[in-house]
């Protein structure tokens, strides 16, 4: 089987004596010099059509393999948050569905009724700003 290579650039040859320019997409007409072809190959301005054919395929087979991977821990995460969801309950007639936190818990969890607008530890912020003066 012949290799075949494309321009990747427009490439300026000598075939037979005749300058030959090679636009970027074509095929490289046979009788080129293997020299040539090498170095055309090294500088990367061809490119072996079965190879990048091949690379395709590759290419194409892992993502299908990575697109599978993807799925599976999918639906892995999709199973864990569906195993630990919290069934929500309607609000009762009447009710506004929203939780007390001003009970007798309240918002402080423990008993008695918390106070959520009073300052926290007032003598505790006093003396942090004395010991930022000094």
């Amino acid at each position: 089987m012949k290799t075949t290579y494309i321009a990747l650039v427009l490439v300026i040859a000598y075939l037979d004596g005749q300058r030959v320019e090679i636009p970027a997409g074509e095929r490289l007409p046979e009788g080129l010099h293997q020299h040539d072809i090498d170095e055309l190959l090294r500088l990367r301005s061809i490119e072996d059509e079965a190879a990048v054919a091949a690379a395709k395929k590759e290419a194409a087979k892992e993502d299908k393999a990575a697109l599978a991977d993807f799925e599976a821990a999918r639906a892995s995460v999709k199973a864990a948050a569906e195993s630990i969801e919290v069934a929500v309950t309607p609000a009762p007639e009447g009710g506004t569905g929203e939780q007390d936190t001003k009970g007798d818990a309240g918002a402080a969890g423990g008993a008695g009724k918390a106070d959520l607008k009073a300052p926290a530890a007032p003598k505790r912020q006093a003396a942090a700003t004395k010991k930022k003066e000094v």
